[in-house]
Order: structure tokens, then sequence, then C-alpha cells
């Protein structure tokens, strides 16, 4: 089955460390930066609006193409600086947004690739190919 693109614009926001507090309900956690929860709701937000496809069961692929800022003092070409985020954190951050609406866990990704690079136009976004996995 073909399944639409996704773009969500903004810039994306690694998932990365969690930082333990106490409620009155006990323990909890959230992730250590608060543009992560910010980034989060939004990319889920505009997930759910522009997912015309069903809840996916079976397992999937992904390309996720991570399209960031480029900071007016950088003159590196690519995307390897402290501040731009771990890859595989970016990554954590667009699959989880995706549980529940695009497919029902992100234990259902079994084979992904992503990029992480500086948006030429400045217009800072977040690309998203959803596939069935038809194996190897």
């Amino acid at each position: 089955m073909k399944y639409p693109k996704l773009t969500i614009k903004g810039q994306a926001k690694p998932k990365g460390s969690v930082v333990p507090f106490y409620t009155k309900g006990g323990l909890r956690v959230r992730p250590s930066s608060k543009y992560t929860s910010e980034w989060m709701k939004l990319a889920k937000k505009e997930i759910k609006r522009l997912w015309k496809g069903p809840l996916i069961t079976g397992p999937i692929e992904l390309d996720i193409t991570f399209l960031l800022s480029k900071p007016k003092t950088t003159t590196r070409k690519f995307a390897t600086g402290r501040f731009d985020g771990d890859g595989d954190k970016l990554d954590r951050a667009g699959w989880d947004a995706m549980t529940g609406t695009v497919y029902v866990d992100d234990s259902q990704v079994v084979k992904w690739a992503v990029f992480k690079g500086y948006a030429e136009d400045c217009k800072p976004r977040v690309i998203i190919i959803v596939r069935d996995y038809e194996g190897a």
C-alpha cells in the first residue's frame, strides 16, 4: 500500500535523556529539554492531520529526513555541530510522534534510513516516508 509523505514544518528537537521528578502520584519522568516536549506535541498534531492511511499493524520501513536551521555563524557544510542534535535521538522523537497514529508501536519499524542536514531554503522540517516492509 502507498502511504502519504508526511512533512512536519519546524525545527525538530532530539528526544534524548529524561529527568526524573516526584509528584503526589509518585515518580515521573520528562525530557531533559523543554523544547523536545513542544516539538513532540507539534509533530503529533501535524501527523494526525496529515495521515490518511490506516493504523499499520505489520512491519514497516521508514525514510526520515531532518532538515535543520543552519546557525548564521556556521560555516560547516553538514549538520555535525554539537547543538544540531544526534541523529539517533532525532530519529527517536520522530518515531515516537508517529506511535498511535501511523502504527501501533515503534517496535514495528524493522528497516529505516535517516538523513540529517541543513535546510538550504532556511525552512526547517522533517520529511517522513512510510512503507510496508516487504522483506529482504
